[in-house]
This record gives structure tokens, C-alpha cells and sequence, in this order.
């Protein structure tokens, strides 16, 4: 196993946001640092897992928007429209998940 190489980085949380982490890391028989550590993996995860369906969510409503075969025929106004509508509303539905908002539809 080969180990990672790591450097130090200070940073100023809130208060209440250190206690929580503390109280964490002694719950989990952890460190701060790996709760740290995971969390932003987690986050760069999830922007690398955003993009890619993104990606494919333009791909999929392109699809839908052909009107004939030809792929020129594509109608990027309306591949927007709705790439906008369902993004709009898996967002929404993520922070209704999170308790941070309505349900979305």
C-alpha cells in the first residue's frame, strides 16, 4: 500500500461546526482530519458525478428534441428548456431530501 502524501492546512470553522466534528471523530474512534478528509472527497465526487450526468442529461434531451434523424436537426432552444425544467427540479428534490426546501414535483 502506498501512502499519500499530505500536507497541512489551517482553516477557521465556526464554533458549533468544531464541536460537532469533535463530538464526530470521538463517536466514530476517528480524527477530525479523516472526517475532514472524507467529506471532501465526497464533495469532489459528487462535482465529478454532476458533470458527467449533466452531460448526459443534454445528451438525452437533445434526443428528444430530433425531429427527424439528421442529428443537425436538433432544436438547442428546446434542449435548454427542458435541461433547465429537469435540472431545476432534481434540485429541488435534493433539498427537500436535505430538509432545506419544498418537495419538488
Amino acid at each position: 500500500m502506498v501512502r499519500e502524501r499530505k500536507t497541512i492546512v489551517s482553516v477557521r470553522l465556526p464554533e458549533d461546526l468544531v464541536k460537532w466534528l469533535r463530538r464526530k471523530a470521538a463517536e466514530g474512534h476517528t480524527t477530525v482530519s479523516s472526517i475532514v478528509v472524507s467529506a471532501l472527497r465526497e464533495k469532489r465526487d459528487y462535482e465529478l458525478a454532476e458533470t458527467f450526468a449533466r452531460a448526459a442529461l443534454k445528451a438525452a434531451c437533445a434526443l428528444l428534441s430530433l425531429t427527424g434523424r439528421d442529428p443537425s436537426q436538433v432544436d438547442w432552444g428546446k434542449v435548454r428548456s427542458w435541461e433547465v425544467e429537469v435540472a431545476s427540479r432534481a434540485a429541488a428534490q435534493a433539498k427537500a431530501l436535505r430538509g432545506e426546501g419544498e418537495k419538488g414535483t
